[in-house]
């Protein structure tokens, strides 16, 4: 038998984090200092000089970011003989209504503590699904051959 006691303090709290959910998300969104653009590919058209396919990219976002680096490791591609770096990361960004998807392309175009990080290059992963979140964190890498 549950205690009603119990239940009636898991639903205030509920309605607590409800209340406190705009309140949460701004002071998420004050911890955001870059600028990004997230783009995702819609299509490949041909140089005609060159003959070769490029991606075209269309942004889904602009707009405010921060970056948290997760883990650096460095791999070796057997098939093209190559070492590479590959850093892990989360980027957070507002919550809003965009839909992000694995491949859409991040590019930093600011970053307030680091300006080396203008320009960094990152591939969407996977994304964090949870209904109260305070930020859309989404699970990125970037990759650097050496």
């Amino acid at each position: 038998m549950v205690d009603p006691a119990l239940t009636r303090a898991v639903v205030i709290l509920g309605d607590e984090i409800e209340a406190e959910l705009p309140v949460l998300r701004a002071q998420a969104e004050s911890r955001m200092r870059d600028q990004c653009i997230v783009e995702r590919r819609s299509g490949r058209v041909m140089d005609p000089d060159t003959l070769e396919y490029a991606d075209v990219w269309v942004p889904i976002y602009s707009g405010r970011c921060r970056v948290r680096v997760q883990e650096t490791k460095a791999t070796e591609s057997a098939e093209a003989g190559r070492s590479f770096i590959i850093s892990e990361a989360t980027l957070h960004l507002p919550v809003d209504g965009t839909r992000y998807r694995a491949d859409d392309r991040v590019t930093l175009t600011s970053c307030a503590y680091d300006p080396a990080l203008v320009g960094a290059v990152l591939t969407v992963h996977t994304r964090g699904i949870v209904s109260d979140a305070t930020a859309r964190r989404l699970r990125v890498s970037e990759v650097h051959a050496t």
